[in-house]
């Protein structure tokens, strides 16, 4: 191969790949997002039938709230991944396997925190609600520069209430079904309203 076609190969890659770190993710849809909040307050609604005194099964809450985790993560990676095969854009491809990329620390993270601390004792359990919602926030955050500008505040959001929750609910408190309830269904309403507002509403899903 001739050395100036390969030094414009080289050039061209260069630019997707600039392309690709400042492209709009398009890949998340506000319906999903939606969704994963409606199942987080049936959730809720669930623990409260299922769970009577959380305290005194902690394993059970950390079985149910990390079982309704992996269903929102299935649904939403299954439906990324679906708009991914259908993407005919190289560097739309690219920013895709980025956006993955930032947000999977994040969630790696929140596995690693749960299998340690969800198999100890309750204090530990109690610590979890509250780390979830900062290390999801940290996730959203790291992603941001590729979603619209206020999923920033959505972040922040999660950001603030795991603080929150870490700071003033000691304890069982923590593991009140409508705190995840709610922490994580206004969240995941607020990231679906930002999506449908901003890439949605206007046929821009791309």
């Amino acid at each position: 191969m001739p050395v100036e076609l390969h030094e414009a190969l080289q050039q061209i890659n260069e630019i997707r790949g600039q392309l690709a770190t400042t492209e709009t993710f398009r890949g998340y849809r506000a319906v999903s997002a939606a969704a994963t909040g409606l199942l987080a307050v049936l959730t809720a609604v669930l623990q409260g039938w299922l769970i009577r005194d959380a305290a005194a099964d902690p394993l059970r809450y950390v079985v149910l709230w990390t079982g309704t985790a992996v269903l929102c993560l299935a649904g939403s990676g299954l439906q990324v991944l679906y708009v991914y095969l259908l993407q005919q854009s190289a560097h739309r491809r690219a920013t895709t396997r980025i956006v993955t990329g930032q947000l999977l620390p994040a969630l790696t993270a929140g596995a690693v925190v749960t299998f340690t601390l969800g198999q100890r004792g309750l204090a530990e359990v109690c610590l979890l609600p509250g780390l979830w919602a900062v290390l999801f926030g940290m996730g959203v955050f790291a992603s941001r520069r590729h979603l619209p500008r206020a999923i920033g505040w959505v972040a922040l959001f999660y950001l603030l209430s795991g603080a929150a929750v870490l700071a003033f609910l000691p304890g069982p408190a923590a593991l009140s079904p409508w705190l995840m309830g709610s922490v994580f269904g206004i969240g995941q309403w607020a990231a679906a309203l930002v999506l449908y507002w901003n890439l949605e509403r206007n046929g821009q899903r791309g």
